[in-house]
């Protein structure tokens, strides 16, 4: 968005208005009380990196189709779907409704020429590991990485929690290239990554 390409997101989990407010915050690098105070700055500084480029669009729960129907309407050049594992999909059984979900998004990525960034919870397996592995997506841990050509984990744990930080691990790069994790500071009224200490 920063660099112009336009974009949607999806938002099946969060109420929109919230998912607006944290790209607000993140683009502007204000907090919420800060843009309260100066709205006029903060929609500048979220104009300057690019606000305008990203609409949210609410889905309740969804389905691939609705968002093939945005796709190609609005021939955006990248979507995020948060979340894939709420899509609504005809399938047997839950892991396959997973997977069936990320076949489509794959799909619609390959027919319309469009990045798909999927979001999935991580499972049980991921309670407090700070480096994931593409075996840690909940209820699909072999049919949604199947279908990904790029994984990246967020790893946490209580301590990392405390002093705001995350563990991004690069958990499958279809693509070649070697495979990394890197620990993060956060911001946490920004959404804003600040450093990396690893």
């Amino acid at each position: 968005a920063r660099f112009g390409a336009k974009g949607i997101f999806f938002e099946n989990e969060d109420r929109t208005d919230d998912t607006r407010l944290r790209l607000w915050c993140n683009l502007s690098g204000m907090n919420r009380d800060q843009i309260r105070e100066n709205s006029r700055l903060a929609q500048e500084k979220a104009r300057a990196n690019g606000i305008q480029n990203i609409r949210v669009q609410a889905l309740s729960p969804g389905t691939p189709g609705e968002i093939k129907y945005f796709v190609k309407t609005e021939k955006p050049d990248f979507i995020i779907v948060n979340q894939i594992r709420n899509l609504h999909v005809r399938a047997g059984t839950r892991t396959e409704q997973l997977e069936r979900a990320a076949t489509e998004m794959r799909n619609i990525g390959k027919k319309h020429g469009v990045l798909v960034a999927s979001v999935t919870q991580a499972g049980d397996s991921a309670t407090d590991k700070l480096i994931l592995d593409q075996g840690d997506c909940d209820g699909s841990n072999t049919g949604i990485p199947a279908q990904m050509d790029v994984i990246l984990g967020v790893g946490l744990n209580m301590q990392y929690d405390q002093q705001d930080m995350r563990h991004l691990s690069l958990s499958k790069n279809k693509l070649g290239g070697r495979r990394w994790d890197k620990a993060f500071k956060i911001d946490r009224g920004t959404s804003r990554i600040l450093e990396g200490t690893a």
